[in-house]
């Protein structure tokens, strides 16, 4: 893997998408469309989405479908424990997943799945940027009136 940091800057700006979600930042990427990941070992049966550049860890399984949101359902309510692996601790592997039957609707049905869920996932995004902005700026404005009040 290459070196990563904790917060993003200017050269390290691609997430490190981890078995449990974002894990740091790195100077590359090596996912450029958007995919889904899962925990190896752990982890498993926690699906992130991503839609960014980002580099992914040798811990996470990479899925990637043209039925980006119904997999991603999927894969949220999907009974792990019927190709997991190993003994003391279990894992899945990239072939175990690969092989794992998926009931699938037609594609017309799936088309309007996607375009509805695409579309609620896109105002779920939008809504959490929201939220991110407004506490950036309720932390600055709070470090203001703490910085006045001690005048």
């Amino acid at each position: 893997m290459t070196d990563k940091r904790d917060l993003a800057d200017s050269v390290y700006k691609y997430p490190v998408a981890g078995a449990a979600g974002i894990i740091g930042y790195a100077k590359e990427e090596n996912q450029h469309s958007r995919f889904l990941t899962t925990g190896r070992v752990g982890t498993i049966g926690i699906v992130n989405k991503y839609d960014e550049p980002c580099w992914t860890a040798d811990n996470v399984l990479v899925v990637k479908s043209d039925f980006y949101e119904y997999v991603y359902q999927y894969l949220k309510g999907f009974k792990y424990e019927e190709i997991m692996k190993g003994g003391v601790q279990s894992l899945i592997t990239q072939s175990s997943l690969n092989e794992a039957e998926i009931l699938i609707p037609d594609v017309p049905a799936l088309e309007l799945y996607e375009r509805k869920a695409q579309s609620i996932s896109h105002l779920v995004k939008l809504k959490k940027q929201e939220i991110s902005n407004l506490t950036n700026f309720l932390s600055l404005l709070l470090a203001r009136m703490g910085k006045d009040s001690s005048l």
